[in-house]
């Protein structure tokens, strides 16, 4: 008599567990660097926003009270991805002040814009016009790997003639 049992077989068992682990771990792994991905696009939209909201502010000629000649509009962000826009020098009143980067996400900024009143060119604390742009590196993880080109950043430039380009 050959009796034959239905189920599966142990090592069946032990492919299909494996199999299963396999596919978990790189879904997991893929869902983590798309949260990524998704930070660091949300600071980078919001560097652009608050940069095209700075240029607007100076191409306007926007003041506020107690500014008696709007040369410049001021644009400064810090490491930790907080936005300031003030006319002139800073120690005016600000237009505003925000937090625009999620937690976990740097933007690199070397110093401070400023946008010429009326024409929106970049321009230096004088007033005089600049001959170069600036670029912003929006990255996600260890600050040390932000000067590699690979190192999943994304750039913002604003050109000396105050153009942001994406």
């Amino acid at each position: 008599m050959n009796v034959r049992s239905r189920g599966f077989t142990l090592v069946e068992l032990v492919v299909a567990i494996t199999i299963m682990g396999l596919v978990i771990t790189v879904g997991v792994v893929s869902l983590n660097k798309f949260g990524s991905t998704q930070k660091i696009e949300e600071a980078r939209e919001g560097l652009i926003t608050s940069l095209r909201m700075a240029r607007n502010y100076a191409m306007t000629g926007q003041s506020m009270s107690g500014v008696a000649d709007l040369k410049y509009v001021t644009f400064s962000v810090d490491s930790e991805g907080n936005v300031s826009v003030f006319p002139n020098d800073a120690g005016a009143a600000q237009y505003f002040s925000k937090d625009i980067s999620p937690e976990g996400v740097m933007i690199g900024v070397g110093t401070s814009l400023r946008f010429a009143s009326y024409e929106g060119k970049l321009v230096d604390s004088s007033g005089s016009p600049v001959n170069s742009g600036v670029g912003f590196t929006v990255f996600a993880g260890d600050v040390s790997r932000m000067e590699d080109p690979g190192g999943g950043g994304l750039m913002v430039r604003v050109s000396a003639s105050g153009l942001i380009n994406e």
